[in-house]
């Protein structure tokens, strides 16, 4: 099944995510073809993060002229309410986040007053395309994990911290790590690549990955799977589809789980190696904008 698709152009700032999963992953698939006129479109797509309401409606009165089906994913970090739900002509609604927070923690998923899909996380497409260009001779850092002992004081982060803290003083000496933040800070990070942090992620052997608690995921685990190391992720509420424990990645419990689990792939290669390997493909493969992208158009 083929679907042409106009995409609402955003009326804010921030077109990171707009270029490099809206528009890379129409423009990348081979199921959807991006169209230039609504009359010639099956599909109205809009970014619900970076659409104001009267251009949103315009667009709509527009697409139920021409006969468009209209799509709109809110791909932003608040769980609470789904942009451009006052919009009236809107068929579809898929949104990233979902998670109910309760001082900061998890408590299940919100349920919206109209069906609404989840749309997860992804591999960007610009970071994708840097890894891909980069060349290392060998990955020789055992361990890196971006999140910093000073989370411990941060309200809903203190798991990440107790997971940095945990590296830093209990792994094994003979393991050299990476612990805390690596390259620039904020919304930057969402609109271009962050040169540093891919680095890093091509250079390790093990890639460590906390959620807040029990989110339903981040860009950093799919940049990380992609980028080929192992990536050890703490369980989640809601893992991304498809994505296996011990086939693509390793889920630990706890800190003294996560321990025991990364001496025991660093000691094991082969085995370290395969899981690494799978994982980079189902990200490649299954977990790309453009499968994003086709899940909220076909």
């Amino acid at each position: 099944m083929m679907r042409s698709v106009f995409l609402g152009e955003p009326s804010t700032e921030g077109r990171g995510e707009f270029n490099h999963i809206f528009k890379s992953g129409v423009e990348l698939s081979d199921r959807l073809t991006l169209v230039d006129s609504m009359t010639d479109a099956d599909v109205l797509l809009l970014d619900a993060l970076r659409t104001q309401r009267l251009q949103a409606e315009a667009l709509v009165s527009q697409a139920k002229d021409c006969g468009c089906e209209v799509v709109a994913v809110d791909y932003s970090d608040d769980p609470q309410s789904i942009r451009l739900l006052e919009v009236r002509g809107i068929d579809r609604f898929l949104k990233r986040s979902m998670v109910l927070r309760e001082r900061g923690a998890s408590s299940g998923l919100i349920h919206y007053p109209v069906a609404c899909a989840h749309i997860a996380y992804c591999v960007r497409e610009d970071i994708l395309a840097y890894a891909s260009n980069a060349s290392f001779p060998a990955r020789h850092l055992d361990i890196a994990c971006f999140h910093s002992t000073e989370l411990l004081e941060r309200h809903g982060q203190t798991k990440r911290g107790l997971i940095a803290q945990t590296l830093s003083q209990q792994l094994p000496k003979s393991y050299s790590r990476e612990i805390g933040h690596v390259g620039f800070k904020g919304r930057r990070g969402r609109n271009e690549v962050n040169p540093d942090y891919v680095d890093t992620l091509l250079r390790s052997l093990i890639v460590v990955n906390c959620q807040p608690d029990r989110w339903e995921g981040d860009y950093r685990l799919f940049e990380a799977l992609a980028c080929g190391p192992l990536v050890m992720c703490d369980r989640m509420l809601r893992p991304p589809q498809g994505l296996q424990d011990g086939k693509h990645l390793i889920f630990y419990d706890d800190p003294g789980d996560l321990l025991e689990k990364a001496c025991y792939y660093l000691e094991n290669e082969e085995e370290r190696l395969k899981i690494a390997n799978q994982g980079q493909q189902a990200a490649i493969n299954e977990h790309r904008s453009r499968h994003r992208m086709e899940q909220a158009c076909l």
